[in-house]
């Protein structure tokens, strides 16, 4: 699954508040346990379950953005590079037929 430029920050802050909400849910249990409210048995089982489900949760989002990051990273490379080449070659004027002429030696030349 690709995710489209526009909303690739949207994702990031999502996975950040997710993370955030998963955090307020731990610290919850953790108030819970500490006012002996729920078994520390069945608490520390809770909290097993939330914490895997945090890690699941995170680990499927930053998988897709992971390819997403890195189908960026080679495309903008090969814009860069491209640019690079363009750069590193000198503008030949139709009007300067000697300039013109050095820039088809050199580039025949190799």
């Amino acid at each position: 699954m690709m995710i489209k430029a526009s909303e690739k920050a949207a994702v990031y802050e999502i996975l950040g508040n997710l993370s955030q909400h998963f955090e307020q849910v731990l610290l919850n249990l953790q108030r819970l346990r500490s006012l002996r409210v729920v078994g520390s048995r069945d608490l520390k089982d809770l909290i097993a379950f939330v914490e895997e489900a945090r890690a699941w949760a995170a680990f499927e989002i930053v998988s897709v953005l992971q390819i997403q990051e890195e189908s960026d990273w080679a495309k903008f490379n090969q814009l860069r590079m491209l640019s690079e080449r363009s750069f590193r070659k000198p503008a030949v004027s139709k009007r300067d037929p000697e300039r013109r002429t050095r820039a088809i030696e050199k580039d025949s030349k190799g």
